[in-house]
């Protein structure tokens, strides 16, 4: 029973204990980190996607009718629960229409 820290360190089965935890560690660290960046990933094209897809709409309703369509169709999707966040600026930065007046 006089065995001291440094014979226990000296073991196989020790050191295999060591091996096995560093492994797993590592293999959780790459595990978490293609999570993260897949989940980052899908989050940003999301975004992108409701983007262009707002702004192609908004391009439609100027399409059909001007500035005050544009303008109708801000003050419509801003009427709906938890509305995106609307600016809609002149060429030199004159706030024309949404729900963010300054920035």
């Amino acid at each position: 029973m006089g065995r001291g820290i440094g014979t226990i360190i000296r073991t196989a089965r020790f050191r295999a204990a060591i091996v096995f935890l560093f492994l797993f560690l590592v293999s959780t660290g790459l595990g978490l980190a293609v999570l993260f960046e897949r989940s980052n990933r899908l989050i940003i094209d999301t975004a992108d996607i409701t983007v262009w897809r707002e702004a192609a709409m908004a391009g439609m309703a100027f399409d059909q009718g001007g500035r005050p369509a544009l303008l109708a169709h801000i003050d419509i999707r801003l009427a709906v629960p938890d509305a995106p966040v609307f600016r809609l600026s002149s060429g030199l930065g004159q706030f024309l229409g949404g729900n963010l007046t300054a920035f």
